[in-house]
């Protein structure tokens, strides 16, 4: 009887680990993510700035007897 309360305690504690790791799986893929996500921003967020730069730079430096 104490073997059998001794394995079903073994195989509760696996599950439950088992759980765990699950759970802290699915939100390190979260956060890797979020990170990601973060990255894109911030990098269209450059290109948008230089394309702006740019256009400016253009704006000013082109005289063809008018503001193009």
């Amino acid at each position: 009887m104490l073997l059998l309360l001794l394995y079903l305690m073994r195989d509760t504690c696996i599950t439950y680990l088992m759980v765990i790791r699950i759970l802290f799986d699915a939100q390190r893929i979260e956060i890797r993510n979020q990170n990601d996500y973060m990255e894109s921003i911030k990098k269209m967020e450059e290109s948008w700035s230089k394309n702006q730069k740019n256009l400016a730079a253009r704006k000013t430096c082109t005289w063809s007897g008018k503001w193009t």
